[in-house]
């Protein structure tokens, strides 16, 4: 399928071209991203299903020195900004505010709305993300929430 005119599914993400100055030599799906494998192997040069993310864990453990998953996320600092508490990351708001100059909780994002409405004019949160289902659903073929993802856990 297609996601901001360009290929998701096993394709290309954003053709990969001009986004962060990355080029089209990337791919996703179980491929290659940012140089570095994506597909329960390894992200920025760490492993990321149950493993690390960035030099801390990710799986139910630890995520840049503060918990994720189950444990201290929400309301705590995210890459030394506040996340989730109406406080700002990267430079603009986020919670009910403002993200990359658009709107994000219940408003929009990228000039189509999110949170119960559309998303690049396809749904999302109980709906339908790409023409695949998301919330609860199924990704990519496998289940994601409290399922699988990728065939993993």
């Amino acid at each position: 399928m297609e996601w901001n005119g360009m290929e998701w599914n096993g394709m290309e993400w954003n053709g990969m071209d001009g986004m962060d100055g990355m080029d089209g030599s990337m791919e996703w799906n179980g491929m290659e991203w940012n140089g570095m494998e994506w597909n329960g192997m390894e992200w920025n040069g760490m492993e990321w299903n149950g493993m690390e993310w960035n030099g801390m864990e990710w799986n139910g453990m630890e995520w840049n020195g503060m918990e994720w998953n189950g444990m201290e996320w929400n309301g705590m600092e995210w890459n030394g900004m506040e996340w989730n508490n109406g406080m700002e990351w990267n430079g603009m708001e986020w919670n009910g505010m403002e993200w990359n100059g658009m709107e994000w909780n219940g408003m929009e994002w990228n000039g189509m709305e999110w949170n119960g409405m559309e998303w690049n004019g396809m749904e999302w949160n109980g709906m339908e993300w790409n023409g695949m289902e998301w919330n609860g659903m199924e990704w990519n073929g496998m289940e994601w929430n409290g399922m699988e993802w990728n065939g993993m856990e």
